[in-house]
């Protein structure tokens, strides 16, 4: 009887029991709702947002210097990116109820959406996006835009946000939307 219970508190012990539980991971987010609308005067959506494999899941892509890329399991997003990028686009580029009767739409294709780590020393958050104008129907044109912002500060929620409303703003202003 003594070994059964020797047997099966070693157990416990090996089997992490009576261990501490798994660090949680932190959970960043994406807001864009206090950068400003970038075309105040005129009444647009951002239609869609998709985000490229493999930048898509909601772990942090870290871009390494040897260029190889990993995910970190202790840094996620709240949510998919597109979700959270479709709703910082939506504060950016027009909301929800314009998104019927806008005559001019955005389709957001986000490439990158990464902590960069390749440059020894910088960690950024690093957003690179192609943002697609239609007007009616029609397409107008696509504009492109990077976005990189130190994350020495730690808040990664801060840094995302800024990266991408820096990517989208150059990205539709690049744009001749012949208004």
């Amino acid at each position: 009887m003594t070994r059964i219970l020797l047997t099966l508190a070693v157990g416990f012990l090996l089997g992490g029991c009576f261990s501490a539980p798994p660090r949680e991971p932190r959970r960043w987010t994406v807001d864009c709702s206090r950068s400003g609308r970038i075309l105040a005067d005129v009444k647009a959506s951002a239609a869609r947002v998709t985000v490229r494999a493999p930048y898509n899941g909601t772990r942090l892509a870290v871009l390494r210097g040897d260029g190889s890329i990993a995910f970190d399991s202790f840094n996620v997003f709240s949510a998919s990116p597109a979700t959270l990028l479709r709703s910082a686009a939506h504060d950016m580029v027009g909301d929800h109820s314009e998104l019927v009767d806008a005559p001019l739409r955005f389709e957001i294709e986000v490439r990158v959406l990464a902590l960069d780590c390749r440059e020894r020393g910088r960690r950024d958050a690093l957003v690179e996006l192609a943002a697609t104008a239609t007007r009616n129907g029609d397409e107008v044109g696509t504009g492109f835009g990077r976005g990189a912002v130190s994350t020495a500060d730690g808040n990664y929620s801060a840094a995302f946000s800024a990266a991408f409303a820096s990517a989208l703003k150059d990205a539709i202003e690049s744009i001749d939307l012949g208004k």
